[in-house]
């Protein structure tokens, strides 16, 4: 069986030409958001690319929820994680807590996800704090959120 043809990206990361192919269908569709035409940008660019937004990181479950179908619809998107941890702070949380934060929202409950990232979000832009985000992978039935 023939490999897969891939796109080779500035930062050596391959993105499969049926996903780069997914990942442009998807650019036109309804279902984006502003971080997820920004981690597209990035599978496409391989490189950390400029935003015309000040935060270009998801902010709830439902924009996580976008970058989530983004993946699902063209996995090797996943390649650019590495790159997409140097674009903020908060990226690299996300990244870092990514098959917890998606284990989450699958399961359905969009506060708990919500108070998650917002927790990351404090921790990533506040090293003081760097403890809480990772003690909310257990946070079934933490009701401060």
């Amino acid at each position: 069986m023939k490999p897969p043809e891939t796109h080779q990206q500035d930062g050596g990361l391959p993105l499969s030409t049926s996903d780069l192919l997914a990942v442009a269908e998807w650019l036109t569709g309804r279902d984006t958001g502003v971080s997820s035409k920004y981690m597209a940008s990035v599978a496409i660019a391989g490189k950390v690319t400029k935003s015309d937004w000040l935060d270009a990181t998801p902010s709830d479950a439902p924009d996580l929820g976008r970058c989530v179908r983004l993946i699902e619809k063209a996995p090797t998107v996943r390649n650019c994680f590495p790159i997409l941890r140097q674009a903020s702070p908060v990226w690299a949380a996300y990244v870092d807590h990514w098959d917890e934060l998606t284990t989450l929202w699958h399961q359905g409950d969009y506060h708990v996800t919500t108070g998650w990232m917002r927790d990351l979000r404090s921790s990533a832009n506040d090293p003081k704090l760097s403890d809480r985000g990772a003690r909310r992978a257990g946070c079934e039935g933490d009701t401060n959120i």
